[in-house]
């Protein structure tokens, strides 16, 4: 009995470092046994099988449906092209044929294909989304154990230590000796839908890295519809297509590509379509049921594409992009700020490789303040390499307050010019309309040292301008003024440093203001592991002259007129101030940070915690005039339908002011 005693710890450390040894070999497999910077370029093709088990008319809300929200139950689509992969996150693949049964030969649920194609050694199984069971980095995230399976081949098992959406379940047939996985099978949930992925790899190191065959089965549940994918990919097939054969219609191309035959079910799916769609003996009905199924198509495509579908065009020379119309994701609401939503276009024209043009324009709309902002920018490229590009962009829309008007208005109201039950601050007396031309040229001078010279011209209205008028106060201002920027980043990965420096003059294109205006800002973004991202942003701003100009209008401090969702270009603002505070002082000195995880705190919590995706800290401190030390406190978490923000503000460390931010993400990834 002693000497069995005596023996079991050693025993369990045996195995246990075995288990440690075998992991290790996986995670460093990659930068054992392929070069760095490897590149793998391969022929895929990829086929999907959609069956409609339940379906209700609320099917017609989620993006990329309408195809199938209608019609018959059960649809095929089959696509051959090339798929490229840099070892990292990006994997891109080039559709060269298409079949299938769908009309036009639209993508339904594009979010599935992405589950095609695991990246197993990566921090993340999908771009961004998933932390994988075989990356070093999130090895606290797991379980595992194993099995040995002879004396060269392991079953390594894993499951997340707790359940949430961005972790997975399942076991792998591992390499003993290399750490190389020769087969895995996968579970999991990536937006709204519940997969299971098994995928069998090549021998061949590079090739490796990518699966040689995956199949997954998807359900997809929402409001009580419920429809089944069942996804199979194949790679590295042989017949190689040229590079100008791409988007092409064609099923007997395809039956030629196709590596391996469709099952019964399959075939009598292609069987019902070509039977609804190749003519018989009554050439008339036909003729009449083919008419009366492209006009409903072509109905129900313009209706799909105008309202519910970005609208994609692209050739050589130019590419489009139209957001839906109508799309939920687009509102975003604030407290303070109240329901806005946006939509933008993108268009892209290529003069020649290194020269083009692009534009992006954005239009919204605020309900609360029933304010429409517009914002169209166009940036000429001629030279890449250097940052080189012209760039003219007009806005209009947004709200500037007046420096002294409201404080005029109180004086007057003093006086007795005024009633004093009149309440000024209710008929925003004291905003003012901006609408801006601003015309720049960007050129880099040398590695990370760009200059951008201009000038930036403004108009500001009056948005009470009637009232104004009664009162004989001003109500149209106007300025002109060059400005100069110079962008620093000493190095590749570290912060940007920018300095803004502008000069108005008055007289110049009736320029009613002059002023000079300086800006120092410096922003980085770390990522750090596990998908973490750390946000840090640092700047100040003064004015060092100002005659008879009462706007106070900052680069880098300036109110939000359409709040971005969870996936915004950070800019570090302040959620709960006062929109007024951003144009009442000749300086600011703030400071931002923010901590984004995909695991953090409250998916720690019971029942809930599963859910979360991604949650995020903020930390925000601002000195102004005559108003103290501001600080922001906020908490965040996004999930597969809503971003949630909630805010708490101090003055001079006592509490102020509540703030809420929430907006739609369902289906954003569609």
């Amino acid at each position: 009995m002693l000497g069995i005693l005596t023996g079991m710890p050693s025993v369990v450390m045996a195995k246990s470092g075995i288990d440690s040894l075998i992991l290790s070999k996986v995670f460093t497999y990659r930068k054992n046994y392929v070069q760095e910077d490897s590149t793998l370029e391969t022929n895929v093709y990829m086929r999907a099988y959609y069956v409609t088990v339940k379906r209700n008319f609320t099917l017609f809300l989620v993006p990329h449906m309408l195809a199938i929200a209608r019609g018959n139950r059960d649809y095929i689509c089959e696509i051959y092209g090339k798929m490229s992969y840099d070892g990292g996150e990006n994997i891109n693949t080039n559709a060269q044929v298409i079949a299938g049964t769908i009309s036009s030969n639209r993508r339904i649920m594009p979010t599935v294909l992405k589950l095609m194609t695991p990246t197993l050694y990566d921090i993340a199984l999908f771009k961004n989304k998933t932390l994988s069971p075989f990356h070093a980095s999130n090895r606290f995230y797991y379980k595992y154990s194993m099995t040995f399976i002879g004396d060269d081949l392991v079953t390594l098992y894993f499951k997340p230590k707790r359940k949430n959406a961005q972790l997975v379940w399942g076991h792998a047939i591992v390499d003993f000796n290399t750490g190389r996985i020769l087969s895995s099978d996968i579970a999991g949930e990536y937006e709204m839908v519940h997969y299971h992925t098994t995928t069998t790899h090549e021998e061949d190191p590079l090739h490796s890295l990518l699966p040689k065959k995956t199949n997954t089965d998807i359900t997809f549940k929402f409001l009580g519809n419920r429809i089944h994918v069942a996804l199979d990919a194949e790679y590295n097939c042989p017949i190689n297509l040229p590079d100008s054969i791409k988007n092409v219609t064609d099923r007997k191309l395809m039956d030629e590509l196709r590596p391996y035959p469709l099952s019964n079910v399959e075939q009598s799916t292609y069987q019902a379509y070509d039977k609804l769609h190749t003519p018989t003996n009554d050439a008339t009905q036909d003729s009449i049921n083919q008419k009366t199924i492209k006009k409903q198509n072509r109905i129900w495509n313009i209706i799909d594409r105008s309202l519910f579908r970005s609208v994609r065009a692209s050739n050589e020379k130019m590419k489009i992009r139209l957001a839906p119309l109508i799309n939920p994701q687009y509102l975003t609401y604030m407290n303070n700020r109240g329901v806005s939503y946006k939509i933008s276009l993108g268009a892209q024209y290529n003069f020649s490789q290194h020269r083009f043009i692009t534009t992006n324009p954005q239009l919204g709309y605020n309900f609360k303040f029933k304010n429409l902002f517009l914002r169209v920018p166009l940036r000429i490229v001629y030279n890449p390499n250097r940052h080189g590009y012209a760039e003219v962009i007009w806005t209009t829309g947004e709200r500037l307050a007046h420096a002294t008007m409201l404080q005029n208005l109180e004086e007057m109201q003093a006086r007795g010019e005024l009633p004093r039950e009149l309440k000024l601050e209710d008929r925003d007396l004291d905003f003012f309309k901006n609408t801006q031309l601003k015309v720049t040229n960007n050129i880099g001078l040398v590695k990370g040292l760009q200059l951008e010279t201009g000038f930036v011209y403004y108009t500001r209205t009056a948005l009470n301008e009637k009232f104004l008028k009664e009162l004989g106060m001003p109500t149209k201002f106007r300025a002109f003024a060059p400005i100069v920027t110079l962008k620093i980043r000493p190095w590749e990965k570290g912060p940007q440093f920018t300095i803004d420096y502008e000069r108005a003059f008055k007289g110049i294109m009736g320029s009613t203001s002059e002023y000079e205006r300086w800006e120092i800002d410096a922003a980085v973004t770390y990522r750090l592991k596990r998908l973490r991202l750390l946000n840090l942003r640092v700047g100040t701003g003064f004015y060092t002259m100002r005659k008879s100009n009462f706007f106070v209008d900052y680069v880098n401090f300036r109110d939000t007129n359409i709040p971005e969702g969870w996936n915004d270009k950070w800019t570090g603002n302040f959620q709960t101030l006062n929109s007024r505070w951003y144009n009442s002082s000749d300086y600011y000195l703030r400071a931002n940070i923010s901590y984004d995880s995909p695991l953090l705190m409250l998916s720690f919590a019971p029942y809930v915690g599963k859910y979360i995706e991604r949650e995020r800290l903020y930390l925000g401190m601002l000195s102004i005039q005559n108003l103290g030390f501001f600080t922001e406190v906020g908490y965040g978490f996004t999930c597969r339908i809503v971003s949630i923000g909630l805010f708490t503000s101090f003055q001079n460390f006592k509490p102020k002011r509540f703030g809420f931010k929430f907006s739609f993400e369902l289906f954003r990834h569609w």
